[in-house]
This record gives structure tokens, sequence and C-alpha cells, in this order.
């Protein structure tokens, strides 16, 4: 669940009782660059999913939308307009980074 780079394509999938929605992609300055209409074609059970190819969304965000509504990936890594806890925007812009960068754990083990 969430948003996944697999090689050169990026994978997308939330559940969802929707009975279609549109994923929302944009650029790092938060301009909508793309539109995926998901219908019932890309939902299974209760989970739509795609797979995107031939695009850079290195730096882009996300989110979805249903009903005229925007919503953020509850699966999501990030999230942005949360710099500060406790504090809503009056307009806030919740969407979500595609790709994290690589984290190196350094040699951390998970210890019992």
């Amino acid at each position: 669940m969430g948003s996944e780079k697999l090689g050169r394509d990026y994978n997308f999938s939330v559940a969802s009782s929707f009975e279609s929605l549109t994923l929302l992609l944009f650029d790092s300055k938060g301009d909508l660059k793309y539109r995926v209409e998901l219908d019932s074609r890309y939902k299974t059970g209760s989970v739509f999913s795609c797979r995107l190819s031939n695009v850079s969304l290195e730096k882009a965000l996300y989110c979805y939308e249903a009903d005229g509504r925007r919503f953020v990936d509850p699966y999501a890594k990030t999230v942005t307009d949360c710099e500060l806890f406790g504090i809503e925007k009056e307009q806030p812009n919740y969407a979500s980074r595609v790709v994290l960068d690589h984290f190196d754990w350094e040699g951390d083990a998970h210890f019992l």
C-alpha cells in the first residue's frame, strides 16, 4: 500500500470504499501535473492500484480525490502542510512524497 518505486515504474495502491478515485500528482512546487482516473478496472476488492511508467516522479507529491474532496494516502510515509503539530492551516494542501530518499541505517539491527 502507498507509493513505491519499482525500477523505472511507480506503483500506487490504496484501500477505499469509493467506486472510483483520482490520483493527483504534483510537481515539487505543488502544481498539478497529472490526473489519473481510477475506476473499477483498477480495483480488486477494496484496493485501487495502478502502475505508472515513462514519467519521472522523483520530486513529485501525490494525493487522491473522490467525490470532489482530496485526501492523503493513509499509507504515506510523509505528509505536507503538517510542519507544526496540532496547528491546522486554513486551507492546507495535504500531499505525500512519491519517492523518499534512501535511508542508510548504518548497520542498525532489530533487537529482541
